[in-house]
């Protein structure tokens, strides 16, 4: 296999800084409106389907950039803390779709820091 070129990067990088915003706030609201419907935007059932899409992003997405589960424990975590404070901070979530989209592409941006320190910790 032939090393990248700085090209290829340049263009991996570009992609990873439009593609991450984007897929956060796209699957955010992917999450959200069906977790609304069918919680009729009732608590605790709403927070329970909105973290269940926190945990489904953050493992599925570390687990096809091949990050150990433990790793993944611990993004989850962080997320699902950063949750709760939006979820505090500017009160429930079944009106403001956006902050749960802010809340998503947190946990989108925390699984590629760890995959870039896992590359780093790899190749010094």
């Amino acid at each position: 296999m032939t090393p990248p070129t700085p090209g290829d990067r340049a263009r991996e990088a570009l992609l990873l800084c439009l593609g991450v915003p984007f897929l956060g706030i796209l699957f955010g609201g992917v999450y959200s409106v069906p977790a609304i419907l069918l919680s009729r935007g009732r608590d605790p059932w709403l927070s329970v389907l909105l973290l269940s899409g926190l945990a489904l992003t953050v493992f599925g997405v570390g687990s096809l950039l091949r990050i150990p589960a433990g790793h993944l424990g611990g993004v989850y975590v962080v997320v699902a803390v950063a949750f709760f404070v939006v979820r505090r901070a500017f009160g429930g979530l079944e009106r403001n779709l956006e902050h749960f989209g802010v809340v998503h592409l947190f946990a989108l941006v925390l699984v590629t820091f760890a995959r870039a320190a896992m590359l780093v910790q790899r190749h010094p």
